[in-house]
């Protein structure tokens, strides 16, 4: 049991809230406006109460909440420890063609929940711009923080948006793995096996899928077409049973430590 378990332990609570900080250094950490405000005003927590702290980078902390005030408060670290990240090189990145940003709004939970290293989200021919702006993907990085918070996993994925599908193409070129779901594909994606370790990328179409075009350029830039399943699955359901299967693949299980 390592010490932040113990010292939970001690509490003899069943549950501790959560709240995004940022750590500064030894057992000294910040939590931002937004988080004291939820802290005092909606979950109303008194002095005294244990909380959790984390950073979504492989740090958490238990902390007590010492003095409260108006608009913040003090709060006292502790126990902290950390999470060592998944090497680069050996992480699996789902990348979604924007669908509508409600649908990521929905599907953006689950995937954390499911430990999603990282979700990149890229344009295709037609899209309305309006799918990728700052304030839709300012939206998805609360909502990240959100999933992080409520699932208590110590590492959230990392989002990333994508201006071009040319830039997108050249971006993938530097994944050891590059995969297209696509319900024609030859190859079942739970029957892949790599023959080496590295990173792995996933394609998922939008709501109408990739036009043939778009297919064609992934397939020559080395993408390998597989499938879940025989029914055509739903972009959303797609995205969930992909990181799924992948995550908990002997070659990416024993080396990321979210399992």
């Amino acid at each position: 049991m390592t010490g932040l378990a113990r010292f939970i332990g001690n509490f003899n609570m069943a549950h501790l809230f959560r709240f995004q900080a940022t750590r500064r250094g030894n057992l000294d950490w910040q939590l931002p406006e937004d988080e004291w405000r939820h802290l005092l005003k909606v979950l109303r927590l008194e002095v005294g109460s244990a909380i959790e702290l984390s950073d979504g980078r492989g740090w958490t902390a238990i902390a007590h909440l010492m003095q409260t005030g108006k608009h913040d408060g003090v709060v006292e670290v502790r126990s902290e420890e950390s999470e060592e990240a998944p090497p680069p090189e050996r992480r699996i990145t789902l990348a979604l063609a924007a669908l509508k940003p409600q649908s990521i709004d929905e599907i953006i939970p689950s995937l954390v929940e499911l430990g999603l290293d990282r979700l990149l989200v890229f344009p295709y021919a037609g899209m309305a711009k309006s799918r990728l702006n700052e304030k839709v993907h300012e939206r998805w990085q609360r909502i990240v923080a959100g999933a992080g918070k409520q699932s208590k996993r110590a590492w959230w994925p990392e989002l990333l948006w994508i201006e071009s599908f040319a830039e997108f193409v050249e971006f993938a070129q530097t994944f050891e793995h590059r995969l297209l779901l696509d319900p024609k594909g030859k190859q079942l994606l739970a029957d892949w096996e790599p023959e080496r370790i590295g990173s792995a990328l996933a394609v998922i179409g939008s709501e109408k899928g990739l036009s043939e075009a778009e297919e064609q350029v992934l397939r020559g830039a080395g993408f390998l077409g597989v499938r879940i399943d025989a029914a055509v699955l739903r972009a959303m359901t797609a995205a969930l049973a992909t990181t799924l299967l992948l995550r908990h693949r002997p070659q990416f299980r024993t080396l990321n430590p979210l399992v």
